[in-house]
């Protein structure tokens, strides 16, 4: 069987299973204050309050002659502050309990309600109501209305505390067993990782259907409390109100992926990917088969992709974000077969050598490989996503034999592709592109909206008197992206290349705002550049230029926004073809694997 290059093993060694495992505890001790923070406040704070308020649903009401009555205030916060005595059996009691929650605040106005009604009682000289706990007779209650805003509040901290605080614990103690000691990971590092320590390799789907339905349970424990007190203050003549109730909005919205993740993988199973070969290979190939608790029809189209990705941290302290660049990737179509009453898939993809193998995952920055495979369904999609083991094996697959390059709707797709982006037309001796303005409208508007957004907020802010950084700021950089996006919209680009010279004219509304003009006999060949990329979830999608070169060393930008790598290659040997320019093999591979 074939192993890795003697450049992996030393990798390995310097990442061993101790010192995993002692950055793993580190991990999960860092985020314990965290967790210990949320968790205090709803064992400590919130759980209380609602048992109270449950609690004096059952007081016995009496009358209560006021002591002292004040609204005291502290650093913008106020709390309504009472001393009261009442009667209970034949027997005097003297209380200060006002409300449930004993905090000074400023959420809502209940604190100044409250104490200018018991203020005004006081001076007045008279009785207020009262609830006594008839078990212990010395604790009442002036207020036994239960402040759902107060909870809400309160459970801000529940979740942004105790959820960073137990996802921290969580990566650390995942982190600590995610390797295993095998005496032949030195060879073979991936043997060294449990999801890989045999070729059948789960996806994410359950992981990330628990973290969603978990996130959407915390987010309406929020979301909807919020949105009462809001619906409230709204009735109440505060029209500003509305805007918290884009709270509950979200909330039902993240209900409703929830229930559409559950319902995929009750209908799907886990759907596991069993590697072919074992592991996937730099220089060779990667694949495998999926069975899918799906009834087989040959009609479902499948599309996969496959994906060598960087991660990286970005940012510092509280800013600090992962984020995920695209070096290398190839798309195609799952072919598909009838196994039993289900269906199997089976994926596979030449790649190409001199790659990035998987890199361990415990440093800030490393590599990784990930197969995504989705069909549209009705009902929910089938949608998953598979990070396997990639190394400079130079394997084969043994079972899997048809490359998902190579199925005909994979052709079709990446026929449609250009010609939705290239308006191509035969010219004698070459060809004629032309890119019409309003292409693609929706991304660029919406990158308008935006901007003009930004401009709307910094005015607002310089009319408030915001600080100087909002006026300035937010203007500028809405103004940026809404002119950039404006001009991406309504610009057009003409393209002739032809036996006697290659031109290229832009026109922004009918105005020509540029070009270019060279001989033939100075183009060398044409060849594609990676461009901007787009991310959804955890799906890249990487958009390339078609370019030709001259013998000077330059280049002209003859195609745009031509979606993955191997649309773009078939546009350019597409072109090649029509003018017997050559396609750079360097710049094709460059193209996909640029860090």
């Amino acid at each position: 069987m074939s192993t890795v290059s003697p450049t992996a093993a030393p990798q390995l060694r310097r990442t061993g299973r101790g010192a995993k495992t002692k950055r793993g505890w580190i991990t999960a001790l860092f985020g314990l204050p965290f967790a210990a923070f949320g968790l205090g406040m709803l064992f400590l704070s919130v759980i209380p309050n609602l048992h109270d308020a449950w609690r004096m649903q059952f007081w016995e009401h009496r009358q209560a002659q006021l002591l002292s009555a004040e609204l005291a205030g502290n650093d913008g916060t106020s709390r309504a502050e009472a001393t009261y005595r009442y009667s209970y059996q034949g027997l005097q009691f003297t209380g200060d309990r006002v409300a449930i929650i004993e905090w000074s605040d400023n959420i809502g106005p209940f604190q100044q309600r409250l104490g200018s009604q018991l203020e005004q009682a006081f001076q007045q000289g008279r009785a207020v109501d009262v609830w006594i706990d008839p078990d212990d007779p010395q604790k009442a209650v002036l207020n036994r209305e239960l402040r759902w805003g107060m909870i809400g509040f309160k459970m801000i901290f529940v979740v942004i505390f105790g959820g960073i605080g137990l996802g921290i614990i969580w990566a650390g103690l995942r982190a600590k067993g995610n390797t295993i000691a095998h005496p032949k990971g030195a060879d073979k590092p991936w043997l060294t990782r449990k999801e890989w320590a045999s070729p059948v390799i789960s996806s994410d789907a359950k992981a990330g259907m628990w973290a969603i339905c978990i996130f959407a349970g915390f987010w309406n424990l929020i979301a909807f409390p919020i949105g009462i007190l809001a619906f409230g203050d709204v009735l109440d003549g505060n029209p500003k109100a509305l805007v918290a109730l884009i709270f509950p909005v979200v909330g039902i919205g993240l209900l409703s992926w929830a229930v559409k993740l559950v319902r995929a993988y009750r209908r799907f199973g886990r759907a596991p990917l069993t590697m072919d070969p074992y592991p996937g290979s730099t220089g060779g190939q990667v694949g495998g088969s999926i069975d899918v608790g799906l009834s087989y029809d040959p009609n479902i189209m499948f599309r996969t992709t496959l994906s060598c990705l960087y991660s990286y941290e970005s940012g510092s302290g509280k800013n600090r974000r992962r984020s995920e660049r695209v070096v290398w990737q190839s798309e195609g179509y799952a072919h598909t077969r009838r196994h039993g009453d289900k269906t199997r898939l089976e994926v596979l993809f030449e790649v190409d050598d001199g790659l990035p193998a998987s890199d361990p995952q415990d440093s800030s920055s490393y590599h990784l490989w990930r197969i995504n495979v989705h069909a549209s369904l009705p009902g929910p999609d089938f949608d998953r996503s598979y990070e396997i083991p990639v190394f400079p094996t130079t394997a084969k697959a043994e079972q899997v034999r048809t490359l998902s390059t190579e199925h005909s709707s994979a052709a079709e797709d990446r026929i449609q592709s250009i010609e939705e982006v290239l308006n191509l037309k035969q010219v004698p001796g070459g060809v004629e592109i032309y890119y019409p303005a309003f292409r693609h409208p929706g991304g660029k508007i919406a990158g308008i909206i935006g901007g003009l957004f930004f401009v709307t907020v910094g005015l607002l802010a310089a009319a408030d008197g915001a600080p100087i950084v909002f006026p300035i700021v937010f203007p500028l950089l809405g103004g940026l992206i809404a002119f950039a996006s404006a001009y991406s919209l309504l610009v057009s680009l003409r393209v002739r290349l032809d036996e006697n010279s290659l031109t290229t004219e832009k026109h922004l509304l009918g105005m020509r705002v540029g070009g270019n003009r060279i001989f033939r006999s100075d183009v060398r060949s044409l060849g594609i550049k990676r461009g901007a990329s787009a991310s959804t979830g955890n799906k890249h999608t990487v958009y390339f230029t078609l370019q030709a070169h001259t013998h000077s060393g330059n280049s002209v930008d003859i195609g745009m926004n031509l979606a993955g790598r191997d649309v773009a290659l078939q546009a350019a040997e597409s072109i090649g073809m029509l003018t017997g320019l050559p396609v750079e093999e360097k710049s094709a591979k460059q193209g996909g694997v640029a860090v």
